[in-house]
């Protein structure tokens, strides 16, 4: 979707489809709080995918080189445990439903 591309939420999207609004906020939140911690919303985003143990793989999505290489220099961008220690915390105060039940 986008939304933690790094790009403005507000923005993502095409005339054929718009992310849902609550996922929208949840990203602006998001945005605002590596803001304030001085952290790339990208370089968290796919690190945090990264970290984790139960996938085996991370698809990024990228649709030229540029976007390649910044996601590979988001992936290597230094961030500090204090970040992984606030991160669970605070992302249980944004999430937008339970995509267990969801089709697609």
């Amino acid at each position: 979707m986008g939304l933690l591309s790094g790009r403005d939420p507000l923005g993502i999207g095409t005339p054929r489809w718009t992310p849902p609004q609550a996922e929208v906020v949840a990203a602006m939140k998001v945005h605002e709080w590596c803001h304030q911690r001085k952290v790339d919303v990208l370089s968290l985003a796919l690190q945090f995918s990264l970290r984790q143990p139960e996938f085996s793989c991370t698809l990024i999505g990228a649709s030229s080189a540029e976007e390649v290489e910044g996601c590979f220099r988001a992936a290597c961008e230094p961030i500090c445990d204090e970040i992984w220690d606030e991160l669970p915390l605070f992302l249980e105060g944004i999430q937008v439903g339970d995509y267990s039940d969801r089709q697609g």
